[in-house]
């Protein structure tokens, strides 16, 4: 939904000035896509095969990664170029919190496990709330929210992931503890 508005407000309009540009962020897109629904199907086996878990995690990774350089080779002559410092410091920021996540992969305490992914699933709840704007005040910028339906409802979904990480730890130490 999100890239189809990109699509309509930023791209279309330059689309032959940024093919590669469009490329490498369609390429995002589809990492993004392919890595979530290796993370539910993970979830879905009850998390028999980690492998799935991993590979789901490097794509969800490579996303953001890709989404950067879109944004670093998209050219305008046009005023959408504040866009591109919005876009790409919500990328940033997604990467920052994927890259968080990523540590609860290895193996540590469990504590430290929680605490990555606590501290990721709110990082990347920044990146879909926060609406950065460089194109009021000369361009130094301005932060509001976005509060449509799909960032919304993203936050949502990521405030239940952080609520089933709690719980796992709670069964994780209570096994522990039995022991």
């Amino acid at each position: 939904m999100e890239g189809r508005d990109l699509w309509t407000d930023y791209f279309q309009e330059h689309y032959a000035a940024n093919l590669s540009s469009v490329a490498f962020w369609c390429s995002g897109r589809s990492c993004q896509v392919m890595g979530l629904i290796l993370l539910i199907a993970h979830a879905a086996s009850l998390q028999i095969l980690p492998e799935i878990e991993t590979a789901g995690m490097t794509l969800l990774t490579a996303g953001p990664l890709l989404n950067i350089v879109a944004c670093s080779f998209f050219t305008s002559d046009t005023a959408e170029l504040h866009f591109c410092k919005q876009w790409m410091l919500t990328e940033i920021i997604e990467l920052v919190g994927i890259s968080i996540l990523d540590l609860s992969l290895l193996n540590m305490e469990h504590i430290f496990v929680l605490t990555a992914e606590v501290v990721g699933f709110a990082i990347l709840a920044c990146a879909a709330l926060l609406d950065f704007d460089f194109s009021v005040f000369d361009g130094s910028g301005w932060i509001g929210t976005r509060l449509d339906p799909v960032h919304v409802f993203d936050c949502l979904g990521l405030l239940l992931l952080t609520i089933v990480a709690v719980a796992q730890y709670h069964i994780k130490e209570s096994k522990h503890h039995k022991k």
